[in-house]
């Protein structure tokens, strides 16, 4: 499985200025859309569940390890009937795909939103969840590059894969923003800790921080 060789700030994707060595053509061509920002996702290392178990509780990881948005088949509805009340409000599509995220603590989503209402279960550790509403921050297109891994002697730093022409560069649609939300915007803070629930209304602006040694938790979200 694929697991995330984050930052060291503890970002699980990072934002920043457009790369100062990208081509003349992609350069105008994203100048044209408006796009000033790039979205860099960072470098993945396959390796078995154990061997990440084993890096992650035995402290050898520095934080930078991370599971993220690994799919698996839990059901929730039978352990939802235990919550008085029902975290989930009326109204809403069945619970559909369900998302494991799993590290050490230190890791820090960049703000974004998901059009899908989701439920945030933590079964280790904490979780805190900053929450804004939907109108807090427009989403703007932004380049969207994969990162390299370092040389095949190892000592090479990871670097950007730039895309050489227009047609090969991809622009983010999705559900990242670009800048923090303007002062007196109103937001909730949510500490969510093992055994706890926080429900995620759809396209509620929101970003995460994993508190503790080893954070675990499953997003299962309404609808397909």
């Amino acid at each position: 499985m694929p697991v995330s060789i984050v930052s060291k700030d503890g970002s699980t994707n990072g934002l920043g200025p457009l790369p100062a060595n990208l081509s003349v053509d992609v350069r105008e061509w994203l100048a044209a859309r408006g796009v000033r920002h790039a979205l860099m996702r960072p470098t993945s290392q396959y390796m078995r569940l154990s061997t990440f178990r084993k890096l992650l509780r035995g402290g050898r990881c520095d934080g930078r390890c991370y599971l993220k948005q690994l799919s698996v088949e839990m059901s929730l509805p039978s352990l939802l009937r235990c919550w008085d009340p029902d975290p989930q409000p009326t109204g809403l599509p069945p619970l559909g795909d369900s998302y494991l995220w799993w590290g050490a603590g230190g890791t820090q989503t960049q703000l974004h939103f998901d059009r899908r209402a989701n439920l945030l279960a933590v079964l280790a550790g904490e979780k805190h969840v900053d929450l804004l509403p939907p109108t807090a921050l427009q989403p703007t297109p932004m380049l969207d590059l994969a990162v390299a891994a370092g040389g095949a002697d190892g000592g090479a730093a990871a670097a950007p894969l730039l895309p050489p022409t227009p047609s090969d560069a991809s622009l983010s649609r999705n559900h990242f923003l670009e800048s923090a939300p303007p002062a007196g915007v109103p937001r909730t803070t949510c500490r969510a800790r093992s055994d706890d629930i926080v429900f995620i209304p759809p396209s509620w602006r929101h970003s995460v921080a994993s508190v503790g040694e080893e954070v675990a938790a499953v997003s299962f979200f309404h609808g397909r």
